[in-house]
């Protein structure tokens, strides 16, 4: 019910500690940020700003560094597939969006689980 999402946005909020907050709109789409950590094992493909001889556009293959954390501002409306979309568009990777997984990470104790996001 959307009392139970307004509680459970209540308690994200108060144990948030980096003003990441989220918020219930009037239809029931609750937005806010996400922190995202690209922990990416094989290089991406970013297009360049120029374009080379023709009317091709440069690319580039490179590692991004481990770690590398990037926030996004998302709704309950949005995809994993999505999700992933608009942290390419933020790097400028022209790589295929089905080539990259979306996991939840959260730590419980010591112990930290991943869970794949589909």
């Amino acid at each position: 019910s959307q009392e139970e999402i307004q509680q459970k946005i209540g308690k994200y909020n108060s144990m948030t500690k980096d003003h990441l907050k989220m918020t219930l709109n009037p239809t029931g789409v609750y937005t806010g940020f996400i922190k995202v950590t690209m922990d990416l094992r094989r290089p991406v493909t970013v297009r360049g700003g120029q374009k080379g001889p023709g009317v091709a556009v440069m690319r580039e293959a490179f590692y991004l560094p481990r770690g590398v954390i990037n926030t996004l501002h998302i709704s309950s409306e949005n995809t994993v597939k999505q999700v992933i979309v608009a942290l390419l568009n933020k790097f400028t990777v022209a790589d295929n969006p089905a080539k990259y997984a979306l996991y939840k990470r959260y730590r419980r104790e010591e112990q930290v689980y991943v869970c794949k996001l589909a």
